[in-house]
C-alpha cells in the first residue's frame, strides 16, 4: 500500500530539503559523521539520512533525537553561510514538525466498502 504524504510531511520534508541546501549540502557521509560524533555516538547509514532528505520516509521515534541533531547541524552550517537568507526552524520548531507529520502518516483512513449499498426501502 503505497501511503500519500499530507500537508505536515510535506512540509517537515520541505524544510530538510531547505535546510541541507542552505547548509551547503554536506554529504550523506558527512551528516553520517556527525552522527558520531556525539557523545554518545550515534549510528545511521546514509542510506536513511538520503531517505529523510529525499522524502521518502520519516524518522521513527526511536532516531528523533538523532535527527534534531542533523538539523540543528545543519542550521548552524546553514548560519555560517554569507549571504544565505535561510531561517532554520527552532528546536522545538522541528520536533513539532515531526511529531506532527508521524502523526499523520499514522493515520490510515478507512477503506471505501467493496460492497454495493444496500437497497432501499
Amino acid at each position: 500500500m503505497t501511503t500519500v504524504p499530507g500537508r505536515h510531511a510535506n512540509r517537515l520534508w520541505s524544510e530538510l530539503k531547505a535546510v541541507h541546501v542552505a547548509a551547503g549540502k554536506p554529504t550523506l557521509s558527512r551528516l553520517v559523521a556527525v552522527a558520531g560524533e556525539q557523545r554518545p555516538p550515534m549510528t545511521v547509514s546514509d542510506a536513511t539520512v538520503s531517505d529523510w532528505l529525499g522524502g521518502k520516509s520519516l524518522p521513527g521515534k526511536g532516531n528523533t533525537r538523532l535527527f534534531l541533531v542533523l538539523v540543528r547541524f545543519l542550521g548552524s552550517e546553514a548560519a555560517k553561510k554569507k549571504g544565505t537568507a535561510y531561517a532554520a526552524p527552532s528546536q522545538a520548531q522541528w520536533s513539532q514538525l515531526l511529531r506532527l507529520a508521524r502523526e499523520e502518516r499514522a493515520f490510515v483512513p478507512p477503506a471505501p466498502s467493496s460492497r454495493p449499498p444496500a437497497p432501499g426501502p
